[in-house]
């Protein structure tokens, strides 16, 4: 799901990665007159790309997102007693021994 949600961005961001190579010889460009790295081009197209980008539904789903760069859970070194606590928790498998509370108490 959350691969569906980024792809705009990834179309973006290839656009604009993608105009780099445009009239590069490597990259078939061909041998003939001009550079291979025109700023006015690139700072055109940079700028075509940003005002795309504000308001877009891409640039809401980075903003309000969640994109962990690790692991949400850090479990501490002797957070299992033996190894059926660790497969339980790898598995998600619990059973929970009381209700969980509904709401939090009103003072405290």
């Amino acid at each position: 799901m959350r691969t569906t949600k980024l792809l705009p961005l990834l179309v973006v961001l290839g656009l604009f990665t993608g105009t780099a190579a445009c009239g590069d010889e490597r990259a078939g460009g061909g041998g003939g007159g001009g550079s291979a790295h025109d700023p006015e081009r690139t700072a055109e197209r940079a700028r075509q790309v940003s005002e795309a980008w504000e308001g877009s539904k891409a640039a809401r789903i980075w903003r309000e997102g969640y994109f962990p760069l690790g692991d949400a859970v850090q479990l501490p070194e002797d957070a299992f007693h033996d190894e059926a606590d660790k497969h339980a928790y790898t598995a998600q498998n619990f059973e929970l021994r009381d209700p969980l509370p509904g709401y939090p108490p009103k003072t405290g």
